[in-house]
């Protein structure tokens, strides 16, 4: 001890309160491994100061040395709030103390066992994975139960270098013939299991197997969850599953299956089985089992639970079915024939996953049907439109502006304008859809006896035709060929746009110039004609 660490300790001896405390703080931040200074500090502990004593026991953590953590530990074992105080201090106090504290693990009685085992099972240096593994494959059960757990969740955390030796030192406990009890066994499988199911997965096959105790079966068939299984080996776990024991064998079969897709003949035969059962659990479970099974069989099945009550069924149906290229012949025919909303909706929902597989020949038909439901103002036809936005919707698009244009031809325009909203409301026309939008909505205008009207601002109509005015679109040269408009209709566009400015006030112009030359003896002629002087418009 140097002479400025006697001084400090002098002044914890006989300072005043304030001093004490201060000395101990500044104690505890130089950390002096001194056998001397932690006795020091240690003898103050037992004059009764509470207030001391706090700093005292902070300035012990931080040395950490093992005489340190060896007085901490005592404290423990007195209980009450001092206890709570070292418990704190020494989970603060991270790996630096964590050796020392397991070094003192083994001296000390079950129920301190516990306390420490609580600090210590979040470290994996050295001789904290000691303590773990002998701890785990002890005599004592209820150490041994939450030791395993601390152990396979630090053994999952170290590189593969490191956890290779703890399996191989595992593995040799496993097979060493020692009598292990039941759950010293079990925390062994998982240890393995945490490092790498895979090269574990001889062992916890065998032990697998019928006529070990449950708990070893259940770990081992938990530990084989990511181990690769062969087909050969998901067939044996099939086989387990008609088993009794629900806990131990059959649950934990269903963690080790899940995800696997490499199913035998065999195997796909037990998976069909299982979808007979009354078990929800089970028939899920062959459902999500079976779903990169590349077959129409298969396929069928899905179909088969796509309308299922129960919501967990139906999502593993619709997810199965879209990653089954063999559904996707079914699923148009399903799609294309669908009257019913609901079941559109979840037919779609697997249909969409196979877009990359889908070719424009495939896709007509969806998208004439859709526009026959649209023009009906059926909801399957917004269902089937947002399927083929999602999919191709320039092909939607166009087949559906060419299905809305034939409708205003035949002078169905309610339902020519029902396809044209919709699909202007998905954001996805083109100039050209927005043209034969703006057209029927003319037309429309001018059957309901507004062609004469005086547009104002606000007026639609007249706002989509701005809208291409804007963008360039040649609205004068199309408009004027239409033998659908009369000469109100055109009347009333050069009126509105007449008292623009801009491109829309040449539009205005050329429209009025338009009829009177073209309708001279018409009454919208005349008026046009009224307006070309009035306006000054030559």
């Amino acid at each position: 001890m140097n002479d400025t660490l006697k001084a400090i300790v002098r002044v914890l001896d006989e300072g005043s309160p304030e001093l004490k405390v201060a000395a101990s703080q500044i104690l505890g931040e130089l950390a002096p491994q001194d056998t001397a200074i932690v006795t020091a500090l240690a003898g103050h502990l037992s004059l009764g100061d509470n207030t001391l004593n706090r700093y005292v026991l902070e300035a012990l953590a931080k040395i950490g040395s093992p005489e340190a953590i060896l007085i901490l530990v005592s404290r423990l074992r007195e209980g009450g709030g001092t206890a709570d105080l070292v418990r704190h201090l020494l989970s603060s106090s991270g790996a630096a103390v964590a050796d020392s504290l397991a070094a003192s693990f083994r001296n000390e009685t079950p129920e301190l066992q516990a306390q420490l085992l609580q600090i210590l099972g979040h470290h994996h240096t050295a001789g904290v994975m000691r303590m773990l593994m002998h701890t785990a494959f002890g005599d004592e059960p209820e150490l041994r139960v939450e030791a395993g757990t601390f152990l396979c969740d630090r053994l999952a955390e170290l590189d593969e270098k490191a956890g290779k030796k703890y399996r191989e030192d595992v593995y040799k406990l496993v097979k060493s013939g020692k009598e292990l009890a039941p759950e010293a066994l079990a925390n062994g499988l998982r240890a393995m299991a945490a490092v790498s199911a895979a090269q574990s997965r001889a062992t916890l096959l065998s032990y697998a197997q019928p006529g070990h105790p449950p708990v070893v079966r259940q770990a081992a068939l938990l530990g084989l969850e990511n181990a690769s299984l062969t087909a050969a080996q998901s067939d044996t776990l099939l086989g387990y599953l008609d088993e009794a024991d629900q806990v131990h064998v059959v649950k934990p079969c269903l963690v080790a299956l899940r995800g696997h897709d490499d199913w035998s003949r065999s195997g796909i035969k037990k998976l069909r089985d299982l979808l007979s059962s009354r078990r929800e659990e089970m028939k899920l479970f062959a459902l999500q089992a079976m779903q990169n099974t590349q077959s129409e069989e298969v396929a069928k099945i899905y179909m088969g639970h796509l309308t299922s009550s129960k919501p967990d069924l139906q999502a593993a149906a619709i997810q199965a079915l879209g990653h089954n290229a063999k559904a996707v012949a079914m699923l148009l025919k399903s799609v294309q024939a669908e009257r019913n909303a609901d079941k559109a909706r979840l037919l779609t929902r697997a249909l969409v996953d196979h877009k990359d597989r889908l070719k424009p020949a495939q896709l007509t038909p969806i998208a004439d049907r859709c526009g026959k439901h649209l023009a009906d103002g059926a909801e399957v036809g917004e269902i089937l439109l947002d399927f083929l936005m999602r999919v191709n919707s320039a092909l939607a698009c166009t087949e559906l502006v060419e299905k809305a244009v034939r409708l205003r031809r035949a002078r169905k325009l309610v339902e020519a304008l029902r396809i044209l909203m919709h699909l202007a409301k998905s954001g996805t026309l083109d100039l050209e859809g927005r043209y034969q939008l703006a057209l029927a909505r003319l037309i429309k205008d001018s059957e309901e006896g507004r062609s004469g009207a005086i547009s104002y601002t606000g007026d639609a109509t007249m706002g989509f035709i701005a809208g291409l005015v804007r963008d360039g679109f040649p609205v004068f040269e199309r408009l004027k060929k239409e033998t659908m408009l009369q000469p109100d209709d055109l009347l009333r566009v050069g009126r509105h746009f007449s008292a623009g400015i801009g491109p829309e006030q040449r539009l205005g112009a050329d429209m009025l110039m338009h009829v009177a030359k073209k309708h001279p003896k018409a009454k919208a002629g005349e008026e046009a004609r009224l307006m070309i002087r009035t306006e000054g418009l030559v």
